[in-house]
């Protein structure tokens, strides 16, 4: 499939990648080939439009969605982390709390505090 410009290729690879992306089994070469190029283009496509690899992408993806499903009180974070698309649960944990300075365990925490006990704080902007 050709594509006329980056935005182009980004739309059409995200839209693989929410169909696809929480099978712990997809990754680049599925991608690549639901694409129609290679591996070596599809790392170059993502560097030269996103500044990232391609498998980061479908990472930060898979923590992005998981992020509803933690707002579910009744789904196991082990649970949350195999839906998302990992298979290991500690590496799912680390990758989240790289990217979002929690745990998801701690997130889950924050989220119903700020939803359930003080509803008044969703409304203040907290400040870093």
């Amino acid at each position: 499939m050709q594509f006329i410009d980056n935005k182009q290729f980004l739309e059409h690879a995200l839209k693989i990648v929410r169909k696809s992306g929480n099978g712990p089994e997809f990754g680049v070469e599925n991608l690549a080939i639901a694409l129609g190029i290679s591996k070596e283009q599809l790392l170059w496509r993502f560097k030269s439009s996103t500044g990232m690899p391609p498998w980061a992408f479908i990472r930060n993806y898979r923590l992005e969605s998981s992020i509803d499903l933690l707002k579910k009180r009744d789904v196991s974070v082990t649970d949350v982390s195999s839906r998302a698309g990992f298979r290991n649960p500690s590496y799912f944990s680390r990758c989240f709390k790289r990217t979002f300075g929690c745990t998801p365990s701690e997130y889950r925490r924050r989220q119903w505090f700020l939803t359930e006990i003080n509803p008044v704080q969703k409304t203040i902007k907290l400040s870093n």
